[in-house]
């Protein structure tokens, strides 16, 4: 990229955000996260699944708020084969109702037990050694552990770290008698 562009892309970021620096009523921005909640709020409610997680496809970091300083949930369609929304935001425009159409993708979170610290080869997994953690749902392994149970008192067979999911396969029974150890009979 030449120096002349970018430049030029620096000097017409600064208009932009002079621009929204004078919009009427003192605008102010919210931030995209709160807007890709409230309508993964909006999906739950239509019954999508709980634990949505939506991510806008706009390259704006944030939508302007007017006057009334709020914006509302107009629709949301969406289309459950391809994951893929499509959500009007209506907010105040100086005593006029506006709407803006954003797209975006959701997908379902599912919630995994995980380590809450690093467990090593040999030590039996403890209630206290887990927590809950919400991953992707269409990253999902099959061989994952979804549930405590199956989880304590096992062994893993290799270093599990912090916050990743568990696989079966890495766990075993703890040793009750090690190799060399006497055994009374």
């Amino acid at each position: 990229m030449s120096f002349e562009s970018c430049v030029y892309r620096n000097l017409l970021a600064a208009a932009l955000l002079c621009l929204c620096l004078m919009l009427p009523g003192g605008a102010r921005a919210f931030a995209r996260q709160d807007v890709e909640r409230d309508i993964a709020a909006a999906l739950e409610q239509q019954g999508v699944g709980q634990g949505v997680k939506v991510t806008l496809f706009t390259s704006r970091t944030d939508i302007m708020r007017y006057r009334s300083g709020a914006y509302r949930i107009a629709e949301v369609r969406a289309d459950p084969a391809t994951q893929k929304l499509e959500a009007e935001i209506a907010f105040d425009a100086g005593g006029e109702e506006k709407t803006l159409t954003l797209e975006g993708r959701y997908t379902l979170m599912i919630r995994v037990p995980a380590p809450s610290a690093r467990i090593n080869p040999g030590d039996v997994i403890g209630e206290d050694d887990l927590h809950w953690v919400e991953v992707d749902g269409d990253r999902r392994q099959s061989n994952w552990v979804l549930t405590v149970e199956p989880l304590v008192g096992k062994t893993p067979k290799r270093v599990l770290f912090p916050g990743k999911p568990i696989d079966e396969a890495s766990l075993k029974t703890p040793d009750v008698v090690h190799r060399n150890d006497p055994v009374s009979i």
